[in-house]
């Protein structure tokens, strides 16, 4: 049995939102996560999501990270020992998204 995702919305003192995931990316969870990065779009800042407790990004979460990146630009935070930065190097993603290493 898959592992629903798991989000959370925090608040940053910019008045930026970060997106916390956990869990898996899926095709069951597709649409929380795409709702997600556009509630966390503020004005002219991309949202940020922090992956770094992303269990599985399968293709269609890969999709929505595409689109988000497309969309509005996309910011991804990615700590030690997150399970989908792999799949972030090899699909691309990091071309068109910014993505830089969590502290």
């Amino acid at each position: 049995m898959a592992a629903q995702l798991k989000i959370r919305l925090c608040a940053n003192a910019d008045g930026s939102i970060t997106i916390r995931v956990a869990r898996e990316a899926d095709p069951l969870s597709a649409p929380v996560l795409r709702q997600a990065l556009k509630d966390a779009t503020t004005g002219s800042s991309p949202p940020t999501i922090d992956i770094t407790d992303l269990s599985h990004l399968d293709p269609t979460g890969l999709t929505v990270l595409f689109e988000a990146a497309r969309e509005t630009g996309l910011e991804m935070i990615i700590g030690p020992g997150c399970r989908a930065y792999q799949v972030v190097e090899v699909s691309g993603l990091r071309d068109v998204a910014y993505v830089r290493s969590a502290r």
